[in-house]
């Protein structure tokens, strides 16, 4: 993996950028209230208040499940917190909720959903930071496939 990814500040940076859109949408009016925890969680995420954006976070994957434990927003939300964990370098607490909202992921989106692709993109990161590099090629390789199927 490249040396940027050692950079902890980078990652963070990063981190927030994808998710960006989030916390855009927590600046319309009459959001549910798991995309405002969200959005809250990665602005104090940004900010460097690692302890009020976890609570935010886990906030959001509550309230999400309040709706069905495979509802989309469930798929959502935990590909959010993983992501979270995984730029801390928090990999055992990242890793199962990978694998929990791919599988809510799968269960909701058509198998060439570009959101399938967005976690998987996400957890393939994740296994090429714990040096697991061919179970990262195979999810990036199915991420890209979907990301070519929507282009076409």
């Amino acid at each position: 993996m490249s040396n940027c990814w050692n950079n902890i500040s980078l990652r963070r940076s990063l981190f927030a950028i994808t998710c960006v859109a989030v916390t855009l949408l927590a600046a319309c009016e009459k959001l549910p209230l798991w995309r405002t925890y969200s959005a809250e969680g990665l602005e104090a995420f940004a900010n460097g208040d690692v302890a009020r954006a976890e609570h935010f976070l886990k906030a959001a994957v509550k309230d999400a499940e309040r709706h069905g434990s495979n509802d989309f927003r469930v798929a959502i939300t935990l590909n959010i917190l993983a992501g979270y964990y995984r730029t801390l370098e928090r990999y055992n607490e990242a890793e199962p909720l990978y694998e929990r909202a791919l599988g809510v992921a799968e269960s909701r989106w058509a198998p060439n959903h570009p959101r399938i692709a967005l976690v998987l993109e996400n957890y393939s990161l994740l296994l090429s930071q714990t040096d697991r590099v061919n179970e990262a090629a195979l999810m990036a390789g199915r991420a890209a496939a979907i990301r070519r199927s929507q282009a076409n």
